[in-house]
């Protein structure tokens, strides 16, 4: 019976040895992978933001002459939500919803981090898709002139 009983204890210690740093590595692989992942698709929505900045000129200067097909088809064969904002914070497009319902975007952390830093990103919740986002945005110019911020979610 004490053999029984020490042979138990002596299992279950064991068991708890094996399985605690198991967990324990677990868990720092899921948050180390996961913050692999959010700086990959970060660097690419970074570089697929400056390329909407680089043939978004006109959208800026032609807000309402400006024929949008151009985005909507980048946007329908990417994927990938485009949001251009004018210097005041006036979104002029977004592939995803309707502008004239839009709140202004001035205060947006990544619109901010983009004109401070050159690029900013944020993860948060949409109001207009009712989901959480990677956003990334960079600044557009115009020979030095600030036309406003391309951003890719």
């Amino acid at each position: 019976m004490l053999k029984s009983s020490i042979s138990r204890r002596l299992t279950i210690y064991s068991l708890f040895l094996i399985i605690l740093p198991l967990l324990i590595c677990s868990i720092y692989m899921v948050d180390y992978f996961y913050k692999i992942n959010i700086q990959d698709k970060t660097s690419s929505l970074e570089n697929q933001a400056k390329t909407v900045a680089a043939i978004s000129h006109i959208y800026f200067q032609e807000e309402d002459n400006a024929d949008a097909s151009l985005l909507q088809s980048i946007s329908a064969d990417t994927g990938l939500r485009i949001t251009l904002v004018n210097a005041s914070g006036e979104v002029i497009y977004d592939s995803s919803h309707d502008t004239e319902s839009m709140d202004n975007h001035e205060t947006r952390p990544e619109i901010q981090n983009a004109l401070q830093a050159g690029t900013g990103s944020s993860i948060r919740y949409s109001d207009t898709l009712q989901k959480n986002l990677l956003y990334v945005a960079v600044p557009v110019y115009d020979n030095g002139t600030l036309l406003g911020v391309s951003r890719t979610a």
